[in-house]
């Protein structure tokens, strides 16, 4: 900057003279294309090469998800399906605890639903405590038994319980993952998570921390998937943490 504001620099350097001549035509087209810089930023292509100072940078280990006890954990599903609507909440529950989870059967009712009328069932969750962590906060991965338009998730609870069997076969979690398997859509989520966080329910008897993110998992009824959809949103509307949205990209690329 001294060179540019001194005589020196001018004699020295003829496209320092010229930056200092046009600089006020210069100024207004420069700040147009620092604002257009600006507002690419949230675009897709900056957010795969984006991470933060204290990313999970998923590109730096080995994946090793996919092995055997992993599709165990999903044919136990299957066993689940076979006890029936009633009985598969205590079957699922039996499934978690010998997965070495914490379990809980919620059973919940809502009377008079808008369009809907009486509303009842039962949520099943897991909670795999973290060896490092003081239960104070917590990661929740979802897995409804239908999608938001009816179909059936039961693939998607199959790679929920398969992320469990996952989960505890690691060492490094500073937080607990709570696995929660709901009944009835929205209106199951939203009976659990009253529950956990005690507003206006009976409080659950199993329950962590702080609830820091959640990764709802939905797969409609396929053999094979060509295409994965994300939709991430933050509390109030802001955006969430970019580097777990990062992880869920990457991580769906290599698997």
């Amino acid at each position: 900057m001294s060179l540019v504001l001194s005589g020196q620099g001018e004699k020295t350097s003829p496209l320092l003279r010229a930056a200092r001549k046009y600089s006020g035509h210069l100024s207004y087209p420069l700040a147009l294309l620092g604002l257009c810089w600006l507002l690419a930023l949230p675009c897709s292509f900056w957010r795969r090469a984006y991470f933060s100072e204290n990313a999970m940078l998923p590109g730096q280990v080995y994946t090793t998800f996919g092995t055997a006890a992993h599709m165990d954990a999903m044919l136990a599903v299957d066993t689940v399906l076979a006890a029936g609507a009633d009985g598969r909440a205590q079957a699922l529950a039996r499934a978690f605890g010998a997965l070495g989870l914490d379990t809980e059967v919620q059973r919940f009712s809502y009377d008079e639903v808008p369009r809907i009328g009486n509303v009842s069932g039962a949520n099943v969750h897991g909670i795999l405590r973290a060896p490092r962590g003081d239960a104070g906060e917590a990661l929740v991965v979802a897995a409804a038994w239908t999608t938001g338009d009816g179909a059936s998730n039961v693939n998607g609870v199959r790679l929920l319980a398969a992320l469990a069997q996952h989960a505890r076969e690691q060492r490094y979690w500073a937080r607990d993952l709570v696995f929660v398997v709901t009944d009835r859509g929205e209106r199951g989520i939203e009976a659990w998570l009253r529950a956990y966080l005690g507003v206006g329910a009976a409080p659950l008897a199993v329950r962590s921390g702080q609830i820091q993110a959640a990764i709802s998992v939905e797969l409609p009824p396929a053999q094979r998937y060509d295409a994965l959809a994300l939709y991430f949103a933050g509390k109030g509307g802001q955006l969430c943490n970019l580097d777990f949205v990062n992880m869920v990209q990457h991580v769906s690329r290599v698997e």
